[in-house]
């Protein structure tokens, strides 16, 4: 017998203070996950094998972005409104997320070289808009 559960199915965790930072958190967590079914990290940008396990990892991402935009069913020239599984496709959200964390851990970078690469990236984006680049 297959037991199917989904996000409705599991009540929200509270973060406590004694927990840390959430962004670590969610690493933590991938981190468990990837260690129970033995993904490697981190990987080697250098070695072909290490390229095809990160494009593999890239691949899952782009499928999970997918699976989410094929939930968005109102195109442009439909007349009418199609309901929307706003749980389905918050689900999928995570799916990208968890795989996006996996691809940094593969990566060797952690939540502090993340928030620190995205940050220096937004400056460039704001210097960016603000001189009209």
């Amino acid at each position: 017998m297959v037991i199917i559960m989904n996000i409705d199915d599991v009540v929200s965790e509270k973060v406590g203070a004694n927990q840390g930072d959430k962004f670590d958190l969610l690493f933590k967590m991938q981190k468990q996950l990837m260690d129970k079914y033995k993904v490697p990290y981190p990987v080697s940008i250098h070695t072909k094998e290490g390229q095809k396990l990160l494009r593999e990892m890239a691949g899952y991402v782009t499928e999970e972005i997918y699976e989410a935009m094929n939930i968005l069913k109102n195109r442009p020239w439909t007349n009418y409104q199609i309901p929307v599984d706003e749980s389905h496709y918050r689900e999928e959200l995570s799916d990208i997320l968890h795989f996006v964390i996996e691809l940094y851990i593969m990566s060797g970078e952690d939540a502090n070289s993340i928030f620190d690469l995205y940050s220096r990236k937004h400056r460039v984006n704001k210097f960016r808009i603000d001189s009209k680049y």
